[in-house]
């Protein structure tokens, strides 16, 4: 199964290194192909300070986690995604943050379920009927 991972599955991983998302993120028993395109790890750094505060880690060892969570993920150029592919992410993603188009318009591309912690998101994408999203339970659900 591919699963396209957004920022908030990674941010939640890394500032609660022993709750269900990291489970999910980084335990091999779960068995899927982790995909995120390369704005992911751009937006985990501009959060860097949020990661510090509630992850409660020093710098260096934030950094080791955060490597230790991109080696799980393959990153994809954006590039390689089509202008259709771009353009119905687009229109899936108008009324919401404008930075999760990107997240969509992967999962469109390699017909992957996206997987998001943004009930607003997923509310939204379902109500576009947009079917291949998932919250962490509904994952861990499609996954058994």
């Amino acid at each position: 199964m591919r699963v396209v991972v957004d920022t908030s599955a990674v941010m939640s991983a890394i500032m609660s290194k022993n709750g269900s998302v990291a489970d999910v993120l980084l335990n091999p028993m779960f068995e899927f192909e982790r995909y995120s395109c390369y704005f992911m790890p751009v937006e985990l750094f501009k959060h860097k300070p949020k990661l510090l505060q509630y992850s409660k880690l020093e710098e260096t060892d934030l950094l080791d986690a955060l490597y230790t969570t991109l080696r799980k993920i393959h990153l994809v150029n954006e590039s390689l995604i089509s202008t259709e592919n771009w353009q119905l992410a687009d229109e899936l993603t108008k009324g919401v943050d404008n930075k999760d188009v990107s997240f969509v318009a992967l999962s469109l591309h390699l017909d992957a379920t996206l997987w998001t912690l943004d009930k607003k998101l997923i509310k939204h994408l379902r109500e576009k009927g947009f079917e291949k999203v998932a919250n962490t339970q509904e994952l861990i659900d499609l996954l058994s």
